[in-house]
């Protein structure tokens, strides 16, 4: 999509900035103003398309918001919530396409969509656990599929896993505000809050239920040819993350300390299953 002229302009310095903000964080020299231009490039050829008119251009108008967040997420976040801007267009472009085209059943999904739509699925559904975020999971498949998805690193079982979590967080800060206030419905907001950590108690009862399977499938495309080496790599990955929920929620919604048990525990499997993921640290250079 990048190379091709009818639909590369506002792909093409996205994709580039990508490449050269990697080189910068490794510690090699790139020019800031080099970055900063490309980006301003991008911006400036990006054209919202009369959604559900033309399959390409609707594709590119999923793809660049999706490379300008990815871009600020490589950037450290430089710039406030500017990567979260780029998701909620993107998030928002490929709902209305895909209330457009469900109402037509013969469309073919074409391969870039079924490219992008992971894609945005897959940094919607990380989202849902940073501060304040701003989405709920619209461009989720709500399918009941159950495997280790290999573009997401975990199962798929965890989305709603996900989804809980973002809404107990949510409640929980609300509740904490109504709390603090001291407002005539404080006995209220007790009330809630003890069904908020019902649900948080349940939510942790199924992600350690989720970790407690002895056997993992993969998507049919790839289950019949997957290597041993990067089965067991995903799988630790995919444990990796079902601890990283576990501790959002021991954290943030039942205000666990630090050094709580369960804190800790979490903390140290993260660390053993990323350790069990052999990454191949390689860059480009120039």
């Amino acid at each position: 999509m990048a190379l091709d002229p009818s639909t590369g302009n506002s792909i093409l310095p996205a994709t580039l900035e990508s490449a050269a903000l990697h080189p910068k964080y490794l510690g090699l020299y790139h020019s800031e103003h080099e970055i900063m231009a490309l980006r301003h490039s991008s911006l400036r050829h990006f054209k919202l398309p009369a959604i559900g008119q033309n399959p390409v251009a609707d594709d590119n108008a999923i793809a660049t918001p999706l490379m300008l967040c990815l871009c600020d997420i490589l950037a450290g976040g430089e710039k406030a919530n500017s990567w979260q801007l780029h998701l909620q267009g993107a998030v928002a472009i490929m709902k209305q396409i895909s209330g457009r085209e469900h109402n037509r059943r013969n469309l073919q999904e074409s391969h870039t969509r079924k490219f992008l739509r992971p894609w945005c699925e897959s940094l919607e559904v990380l989202s849902l656990l940073g501060p304040n975020s701003k989405l709920t999971g619209q461009a989720v498949d709500n399918s009941s599929s159950d495997y280790v998805d290999e573009f997401h690193g975990f199962s798929r079982t965890l989305i709603p896993l996900f989804q809980e979590a973002n809404l107990l967080l949510m409640e929980r800060e609300s509740l904490q505000e109504a709390l603090e206030i001291g407002s005539q419905g404080h006995k209220i907001a007790e009330k809630m809050s003890y069904t908020v950590q019902e649900r948080c108690r349940a939510a942790i009862s199924q992600v350690k239920s989720s970790l407690a399977r002895m056997s993992y499938t993969f998507h049919p495309s790839i289950e019949s040819h997957i290597s041993t080496r990067s089965r067991s790599d995903f799988i630790s990955l995919n444990h990796a993350f079902h601890y990283g929920i576990l501790l959002h929620l021991y954290r943030r919604v039942q205000y666990l300390p630090y050094t709580h048990p369960n804190i800790e525990a979490s903390v140290q499997a993260i660390i053993r299953f990323y350790q069990a993921y052999i990454f191949e640290m390689k860059h480009v250079q120039g």
